[in-house]
């Protein structure tokens, strides 16, 4: 997988259920021991299509999710 500085990184790809905000769905979700930071979110596709709005707060470790004025 190409990441934000253009190099390549080995990921692993699996189709996991997801449940939020009481949505259920399947996705595709990556990992990698190779990412090198806090959170170890790869790509947007899958998940972020389904909310509104993500919010990522780095000192607190913890990411939002919003979907028309509901939160995870």
């Amino acid at each position: 997988m190409v990441v934000g500085d253009g190099s390549f990184i080995p990921v692993h790809i699996f189709k996991l259920s997801v449940e939020m905000i009481g949505e259920h769905f399947i996705a595709d979700i990556a990992f990698s021991d190779r990412l090198g930071v806090g959170f170890n979110l790869i790509g947007r596709k899958g998940i972020f299509d389904y909310f509104d709005e993500v919010i990522f707060r780095e000192q607190q470790r913890e990411v939002e999710f919003r979907r028309s004025g509901q939160e995870v």
